[in-house]
């Protein structure tokens, strides 16, 4: 019993590494942008939101804010 607890362990752990393998990997173009060209980091950012429009589009439509509102009160 306790070796079929460690096997479906191993597999969660090697999913989530594969997981953040290919988060990595998509960042990749991105990082090699930002390092290359001058003023890359807003290069890189203004593709990065182009690539995942659809993505800030479907969070808008269900009504979460893409971005956390902060409030001032003074």
């Amino acid at each position: 019993m306790e070796k079929r607890t460690r096997n479906k362990q191993k597999g969660i752990d090697m999913k989530a590494v594969e997981w953040i393998l290919r988060q990595l990997r998509s960042l990749g173009p991105y990082l090699a942008i930002e390092l290359l060209l001058p003023g890359g980091s807003i290069v890189a950012l203004v593709l990065w939101t182009y690539r995942h429009r659809a993505a800030a589009h479907r969070t808008a439509a269900h009504g979460v804010p893409a971005l956390p509102t902060v409030r001032c009160t003074a």
